[in-house]
């Protein structure tokens, strides 16, 4: 329930960025060992919409919506392959030596997902 919570302070955050974006200010945003400082860049934007999915996960798990669920292992699966490519992309593409970054939000999110898996038929049963 905390990271709910966190998530929807984040979420609306998300408009508070982008017009600050608009001002032309700077905005430091960062997710997953991925940062930027520019709103309107792909990173940028990239960020925003995984934390705009974040946000709206959490409604639906706050609420108990029927499609929380599956749009939650999605943002897991999501999480879990940008992680891992923010520690694999260095690896493969260093040249003057290795540059290992492990991604500590994968201690949180693959017990995440591994948890909406096990309380996904509870769920839908409970909504039929």
């Amino acid at each position: 329930k905390i990271f709910i919570w966190i998530f929807f302070i984040f979420g609306l955050a998300v408009p508070a960025g982008l017009i600050i974006g608009l001002l032309g200010k700077s905005f430091n945003i960062s997710l997953y060992g991925i940062e930027t400082n520019m709103v309107f860049s792909v990173i940028g934007l990239f960020l925003l919409l995984i934390f705009t999915l974040k946000a709206f996960v959490s409604f639906g798990l706050w609420f108990e919506k029927d499609w929380a669920i599956n749009i939650g292992i999605g943002d897991a699966i999501l999480g879990i392959l940008v992680c891992t490519s923010v520690i694999l992309l260095p690896l493969l593409t260093s040249i003057e030596g290795l540059n290992f970054s492990f991604r500590l939000e994968l201690l949180v999110l693959i017990p995440y997902l591994l948890k909406l898996i096990k309380i996904k038929p509870i769920w839908e049963s409970s909504k039929t």
